[in-house]
C-alpha cells in the first residue's frame, strides 16, 4: 500500500484580543454606564477617542457621562482635562461651562480660579483657529462660557483682573466678539467681561485699560451695541465697557469717536427713552466723548 500522505495542518488564525470598544458594543447600555461611571474624565475621554468600534449610541452615552462628571469636578480637575482634551468639542464646552459656573456662583472661591485663567485663554484662542479640526471650530457656546468665566474671576479684585489681562484675556475676549458678531450671548458676555476686567479708575487700572484699548476693546464694544440695538442689557454693558476702557486715555477715546461712538450711543439712548439704566450709562459715555472731543486736535492737524 502506498504511504499515506500527511495532510498539512493549517494553523488556526490567532484571534485578536477584543478591544474595549468591542466589549462596549456587546454589553448592555446599563452595564456600560455603570463601568464608565467609575472612570475619571481623562480615562473616559480616552475610551471614547481611541476605540474606533465605539459607535454613536455609546459615544453619546460617553458624552453625557463626561458632561455630568465635569459638572461635579473641582477647578484642578477641570483645568487638567482642558489641557489634555480641550481639542474635543464636547469637552471644551463642558469645561468652559463648569468654570463659568464656579466663577459666577462661588465668590469666595474665585482666588482658587486664578490658575484657570491661562487655560481658559488657550482654549478660547484654540477654538478660534480655523485650522483646528478636532474642536468645534470657534464654537460660540464655548466662547461665551469662557468670557463669562474671565469676567467673574476678575470681578472685585485688582490682582485677579491684572492676572486676566496678563494671561491674554482681553485679547481673547475681543477675538471671540469679532469671530461671532451675530451671536448675542458672546457679545453680551464679552462686553460684561471687559467691563469687569478694566473697571478701575485708580493708577493700577491704567495697564488694564491700555491693554484693552490696544486689543480693540472699544471697537468691539461699540460693534456689539450697533449690532444689537434692541437689547437693553447689551447696550448697557457695551456703553459701560467702552467708557471704562476709554476713560483716562485721550487717544483711546479719540479712536472711540472715530469708530462712531457718538452716533451709536445717541441711537441707543433715543431707542430706549424709558429705560433708566440705558439712559444713565449712555449719558455718562456721551459726557466722556464730549470732554475728549474738546481736547483732541482738529482732524488733519
Amino acid at each position: 500500500m502506498p504511504p499515506r500522505k500527511k495532510l498539512a495542518v493549517r494553523p488556526k488564525p490567532k484571534r485578536a484580543a477584543p478591544s474595549a470598544g468591542d466589549l462596549f458594543q456587546v454589553l448592555p447600555d446599563a452595564i456600560v454606564q455603570e463601568i464608565l461611571g467609575y472612570l475619571p474624565p481623562a480615562a473616559l475621554l480616552c475610551v471614547g477617542t481611541t476605540c474606533r468600534a465605539l459607535r454613536a449610541p455609546v459615544r453619546e452615552l460617553r458624552h453625557q457621562l463626561n458632561h455630568r462628571m465635569l459638572q461635579r469636578a473641582e477647578v484642578g480637575e477641570v483645568v487638567e482635562t482642558m489641557d489634555a482634551w480641550g481639542g474635543t468639542g464636547d469637552v471644551s464646552l463642558s469645561c468652559a461651562s463648569r468654570l463659568s459656573y464656579l466663577a459666577f456662583n462661588d465668590k469666595e472661591g474665585r482666588e482658587a480660579l486664578v490658575c484657570a485663567l491661562e487655560p481658559i485663554v488657550r482654549l478660547m484662542m484654540r477654538c478660534t483657529r480655523r485650522h483646528w479640526v478636532e474642536a468645534l471650530p470657534a464654537d460660540p457656546k464655548v466662547q461665551a462660557h469662557c468670557c463669562s468665566a474671565l469676567g467673574s474671576i476678575s470681578s472685585g479684585s485688582t490682582e485677579r483682573s491684572l492676572s486676566a489681562v496678563r494671561a491674554g484675556g482681553v485679547k481673547a475676549i475681543v477675538n471671540a466678539m469679532r469671530s461671532h458678531p451675530a451671536d448675542r450671548e458672546v457679545q453680551f458676555q464679552g462686553a460684561a467681561a471687559m467691563y469687569r476686567i478694566v473697571h478701575d479708575d485708580t493708577a493700577q487700572g491704567r495697564e488694564r485699560k491700555l491693554a484693552a484699548g490696544i486689543a480693540g476693546g472699544v471697537e468691539a464694544a461699540l460693534a456689539a451695541m450697533q449690532g444689537n440695538p434692541r437689547d437693553t442689557e447689551l447696550l448697557r454693558w457695551g456703553a459701560m465697557a467702552f467708557r471704562s476702557i476709554a476713560r483716562g486715555d485721550l487717544e483711546t477715546t479719540g479712536r472711540a469717536i472715530n469708530a462712531g461712538a457718538f452716533e451709536i450711543t445717541e441711537a441707543a439712548k433715543a431707542a430706549h427713552p424709558n429705560n433708566a439704566s440705558v439712559q444713565q450709562h449712555c449719558d455718562e459715555a456721551l459726557n466722556l466723548l464730549r470732554w475728549a472731543r474738546d481736547r483732541l486736535p482738529p482732524a488733519g492737524v
